[in-house]
């Protein structure tokens, strides 16, 4: 693409000139910016509507726009001349990776970044870094875009009811089967106990104490297995 930053003009058609550059010029779509003057480019970042600096070589602020103060919470004066190591206390961690990777002329884009305001969790930003050049073959420097990632809408109330009805299905149908399982192996447990309580009761005499106790076995176990028998149709109801 190429812009033609030489172009002499008045002071009028040079911000002209910015402002137009920069609505062709979205973050999203520049790679570099070109070899200019570095006034124009200036004026561009200034009156940038979003947040956006100008750096030097050494990441000392050239430039910045009203947005990007807001973001920093510093005057433009406080922010001229130094360096976002001397301004923040906390900078991403491939930062400084990313600036050196800009300087020797490539873009980069860090996604998922803190926000630049301090004491504020969120939004996250997506910063992006774009090499300014003096010449065609020498970058002058980074250009920093910062974009607000935004805040993850909070469900609505529909969505949280929708939400809180599937967890509530989820826990009934795991109890649902685990319902089922008991009742299988409390079935399989009772037909062992009724089967020899029952060959008992066949070798005993009738009216004996044993006898007698082999029939409570036996009984005690039909019970436990009409109890079984419910258990498993409310496991079978999950299906």
């Amino acid at each position: 693409m190429d812009l033609s930053y030489g172009i002499a003009g008045s002071d009028s058609a040079i911000n002209s000139q910015s402002r137009a550059t920069l609505a062709r010029l979205r973050p999203s779509g520049v790679l570099a910016f070109p070899a200019g003057p570095q006034s124009v480019l200036e004026d561009l970042v200034r009156d940038a509507p979003g947040a956006m600096a100008l750096f030097d070589k050494d990441c000392r602020h050239l430039e910045v726009s009203d947005e990007y103060c807001v973001q920093l919470q510093l005057s433009r004066a406080a922010i001229i001349g130094h360096t976002l190591w001397q301004l923040l206390s906390a900078l991403p961690d491939d930062f400084e990776y990313a600036i050196s990777k800009a300087v020797a002329g490539e873009s980069v884009t860090l996604e998922g970044c803190a926000t630049l305001a301090l004491g504020q969790e969120s939004p996250r930003m997506t910063w992006k870094l774009r090499p300014w050049r003096k010449t065609r073959k020498r970058v002058g420097g980074v250009v920093l875009f910062l974009h607000d990632m935004g805040v993850p809408k909070p469900p609505d109330e529909e969505q949280c009811r929708t939400v809180n009805q599937f967890q509530v299905d989820a826990k009934l149908e795991a109890i649902c089967c685990a319902t089922a399982k008991v009742a299988h192996d409390l079935n399989n447990a009772l037909l062992v106990i009724l089967g020899y309580s029952s060959l008992l009761m066949e070798e005993l005499q009738p009216g004996t104490t044993n006898g007698s106790k082999a029939a409570s076995i036996f009984h005690a176990a039909e019970r436990a297995t009409k109890m079984a028998d419910t258990l498993a149709t409310l496991g079978d109801g999950s299906k």
